[in-house]
C-alpha cells in the first residue's frame, strides 16, 4: 500500500453543473419537507435526477405498517465482533431501523456526512468510498494509525445521527415515533433510528479486494433501479473516480493502493 500524500484529494464542493445539485434543506419553508402535519417526507426536486423514475414514496408510505421484526430476528444481528489490525481498510454497512428509508430526507443525509467529517478528523482515518442509501450506508475506510478503535469511529458518526433525526420528529412529527419504536428484549421500548446491533465490518487488505469494494460500494443504486449508471447517484463518491468531479464528501485518493486491474491490463 502507497504510503499517504499529506493532502486530501480535491474531490469535493458542489456537483458539476450537468447534474442538478442535490436539495439544501430549509427549515423557514417546513410545507417543502412535510406531507402532513406529523409526517415527514423526503426531498423530490421537479425533475432533474430525482424525476418520476427516482421518485421514492415518504417515509411513512414506504415503510410497511405493522412490520415489526421479532425480538429473535433482530438479537441475532446485535454480535458483530470488531478487529482493529494496523493497515487495514474497513468497509462498513448499516441499516437504518427495520430497513425504513430514513435517509431520503436531505437535512438527514447530511447529518450523517456530518458525522463522517467529524470522525475523518477526529480519528485519523481516510475515506475511500460511499453510498448513502434510503435505508442503509456503505463506507470504505482507511484508519491512518496504527492505534484505532472501530467501535469508537462508530459512535463518532452512529448515536449524533440518531440524536438529531428523534429529537427533530419528536418537535416536528410525533405521529411518526410509532415507526422508530423497538420493542426490547427486556420488555421495555425505545425509539430507534438505526438498527440493533453493529451492522457489518469487513477487514481489507488486498488491493484488488479494495477496488473490488469500491466498485460494489458504487453499483449499489444501480442494482436496486435508482439509475442507470452509478455517476447518476449523488449521494455516493462514484463520479469522484470515473470523471474526477467533486462529490458531497471528499474522498482521500492519496493513501489508495494502485489498482491492480489496471496495472495489469494489457494495453
Amino acid at each position: 500500500m502507497r504510503t499517504m500524500k499529506e493532502s486530501r484529494s480535491t474531490f469535493h464542493g458542489s456537483p458539476p453543473t450537468k447534474m442538478p445539485s442535490p436539495p439544501t434543506y430549509n427549515p423557514a419553508n417546513k410545507n417543502a419537507y412535510m406531507i402532513s402535519d406529523d409526517v415527514p417526507r423526503g426531498l423530490v426536486p421537479p425533475g432533474g435526477w430525482h424525476g418520476p423514475r427516482f421518485a421514492w414514496p415518504c417515509l411513512a408510505d414506504a415503510t410497511p405498517q405493522g412490520k415489526n421484526e421479532s425480538v429473535e430476528t433482530q438479537s441475532k444481528r446485535k454480535t458483530c465482533r470488531r478487529y482493529n489490525d494496523p493497515g487495514h481498510a474497513h468497509a462498513l454497512t448499516f441499516s437504518c431501523f427495520q430497513r425504513q428509508p430514513f435517509f431520503m430526507p436531505d437535512r438527514v443525509r447530511h447529518w450523517l456526512m456530518e458525522g463522517v467529517e467529524l470522525a475523518r478528523e477526529r480519528h485519523q482515518l481516510d475515506l475511500w468510498a460511499f453510498v448513502i442509501m434510503p435505508e442503509h450506508v456503505h463506507l470504505l475506510i482507511y484508519p491512518r494509525g496504527d492505534d484505532y478503535d472501530i467501535s469508537r469511529i462508530l459512535s463518532t458518526i452512529k448515536p449524533p445521527v440518531s440524536r438529531r433525526a428523534i429529537d427533530f420528529v419528536e418537535r416536528e412529527a410525533p405521529g411518526f415515533l410509532s415507526r422508530m419504536t423497538d420493542l426490547q428484549p427486556n420488555g421495555k421500548t425505545a425509539h430507534r433510528f438505526w438498527q440493533r446491533g453493529g451492522g457489518y465490518d469487513r477487514h481489507l487488505w488486498s488491493p484488488r479486494h479494495i477496488w473490488e469494494t469500491i466498485a460494489y460500494v458504487h453499483a449499489n443504486p444501480v442494482r436496486r433501479g435508482l439509475c442507470n449508471l452509478d455517476t447518476d447517484w449523488p449521494w455516493s463518491s462514484a463520479r469522484a473516480y470515473a470523471e474526477s468531479c467533486p462529490t458531497p464528501m471528499p474522498i482521500d485518493s492519496g493513501s489508495l493502493p494502485d489498482d491492480p486491474r489496471r496495472v495489469n491490463a494489457i494495453p
